[in-house]
């Protein structure tokens, strides 16, 4: 598709679908992934622009995913959007490690899609401005 990469961590099929299904047709390209150890590997090999996680994910929790993206220098600045359908305590806990936002279940499509490009924005106007290289020999331009 050409767009930005994001994946998303979620266990529930229906779920997963419905998040690639929703972000392919805004123009993302989507990676998925069914558990948080998968995840995380998948993040560390394919460097997203942006990671969506449940929160109850097998093998590694959500939270502890993303507290592992947070630590890893070349992961750190990856905006990470939990997902949960478990409440509040969850969601502060998340913020505290670093997570971009906390969606609760069942999500609108259009705080979804708007958070996402938020996050995506932001990570954009914060990444480091590289002048195009030069087309002569210094001073020609």
């Amino acid at each position: 598709m050409g767009g930005e990469l994001i994946l998303a961590i979620e266990d529930d099929a229906d779920v997963s679908r419905l998040l690639t299904v929703l972000l392919e047709d805004a123009g993302y390209d989507v990676i998925l992934a069914e558990a948080g150890d998968e995840g995380l590997a998948m993040a560390r090999e394919r460097r997203p622009a942006l990671v969506l996680a449940d929160i109850g994910l097998p093998n590694l929790h959500g939270n502890e995913v993303l507290a592992a993206i947070k630590a890893d220098p070349a992961l750190s600045e990856t905006p990470v959007i939990i997902v949960s359908a478990w409440g509040d305590t969850i969601g502060a806990r998340s913020r505290e490690l670093g997570a971009y936002d906390v969606l609760t279940k069942p999500f609108n499509d259009a705080t979804l899609l708007g958070t996402v490009e938020r996050a995506l924005a932001e990570r954009r106007e914060a990444a480091p401005h590289v002048p195009p290289p030069s087309s002569g020999p210094p001073g020609s331009n």
